[in-house]
């Protein structure tokens, strides 16, 4: 699958998803993304690969330990990784890929200890306080 940012300097390409992917609703994630919440897909790290456009990718840590890049030229968010956790592999915003290769996967709720007021989950998806 390959998915690219808002304006194509980047281009990705992932091997597999995992089945369960994550909407994050804890404000670092909702004040990046500008919503509620942040959605992401999560890859092996062998299964995720740069395309294109590298160098476009700017480095931004939020929290100790975790690197989360987006496109330095349209801001889009590209993918985070938590080098305290390698298990946990690559978490790539699901929004860079279009049609329909993410339609086999269900998105689980995460920090919903900070889920905004004006805003409801509607799904029968788990809800974690906190990560799992």
């Amino acid at each position: 699958m390959k998915g690219t940012c808002q304006c194509g300097r980047i281009e990705l390409e992932v091997q597999a998803v995992r089945p369960v992917g994550v909407n994050c609703y804890c404000t670092i994630c909702r004040k990046i993304t500008g919503g509620p919440f942040s959605t992401t897909v999560m890859v092996e790290e062998a299964d995720f690969r740069i395309v294109r456009g590298a160098d476009a990718l700017s480095r931004y840590s939020a929290t100790p330990g975790v690197d989360r890049f987006h496109c330095a030229h349209c801001h889009a968010p590209i993918y985070s990784h938590e080098s305290a956790r390698p298990q946990w592999g690559i978490f790539v915003a699901a929004g860079l890929f279009d049609g329909a290769d993410l339609a086999h996967v269900v998105f689980d709720h995460v920090f919903v200890e900070s889920l905004v007021p004006w805003y409801q989950i509607r799904d029968q998806r788990p809800q974690f306080a906190r990560l799992p």
